[in-house]
């Protein structure tokens, strides 16, 4: 996929910007570029997993997104990421940190904390409905993407 267009595409839809304002599908975009690596996605992904727009709200899932974006030179990322550990109890941020080296490690394939919830305290993402929206919508946002790079092209 397109990683820039993905998050330029999730951005549009987190705002309105000549489409409907839609988080669901912002948060779907962004996590398509997040996992090919691309920083300013992987912040926009913790940001709203932190505050729960589009997503079940994860304090871990966000603290595992915003640190991959601070690991690639993303400055907002650091400041987010100091934010959201003042409200993180030290359990979940070790639980964090954790899945966080699991995701970097595995050039971001397994980053769901949902598959650990037996051994992490916050269970609450819901990391297999957003694998489901990124299948069936597949075949859209390509069509989409495709039409934004023909417009800024």
């Amino acid at each position: 996929g397109h990683a820039h267009a993905q998050n330029s595409l999730g951005l549009m839809y987190a705002n309105g910007v000549g489409i409907p304002e839609n988080d669901a599908e912002a948060a779907v975009l962004y996590h398509m570029a997040a996992v090919q690596g691309l920083r300013e996605a992987q912040g926009n992904l913790g940001y709203v997993y932190s505050t729960g727009e589009g997503v079940a709200q994860s304090d871990i899932t966000a603290y595992v997104w915003l640190s991959a974006s601070k690991i690639n030179g993303l400055r907002a990322g650091k400041s987010w990421l100091k934010k959201l550990r003042k409200r993180m109890t030290k359990q979940q941020i070790a639980d964090a940190q954790t899945l966080a080296t699991q995701c970097y490690e595995s050039d971001y394939k397994d980053c769901d904390s949902n598959r650990f919830k037996s051994t992490m305290t916050d269970n609450r993402t819901s990391g297999e409905s957003l694998l489901s929206s990124l299948k069936t919508m597949d075949s859209s946002i390509t069509s989409k993407v495709h039409s934004f790079w023909a417009i800024a092209v």
